[in-house]
């Protein structure tokens, strides 16, 4: 589950919710500097610890940006009130 997998961004460690403290918060992390996902399914606790039972996954970020990207979504589900709209700008 989210509270057994471990989240990294380069390799190093992000920290849980502070409200319930059980799992990460990946919509903080922008989707525009994101090069690449590596995900460890299981085994992964021997070398990381009792946080990755559930296996790792570690997101790779951009290292050299040469150019401008700017991306929108908008989510409208059929329920009201439970719209999301996000706007991801890298440049570099």
């Amino acid at each position: 589950g989210a509270s057994k997998t471990l989240v990294l961004v380069n390799g190093r460690r992000l920290a849980n919710f502070a409200t319930d403290g059980t799992s990460v918060d990946i919509n903080s992390i922008p989707l525009a500097a994101v090069d690449h996902v590596e995900v460890l399914k299981d085994g992964a606790s021997g070398v990381y610890g009792s946080d990755a039972i559930g296996g790792v996954i570690n997101f790779i970020t951009k290292r050299s940006v040469q150019t401008t990207t700017i991306t929108a979504e908008a989510v409208l589900p059929r329920a009201v009130g439970a719209d999301e709209k996000r706007v991801n700008l890298s440049s570099g």
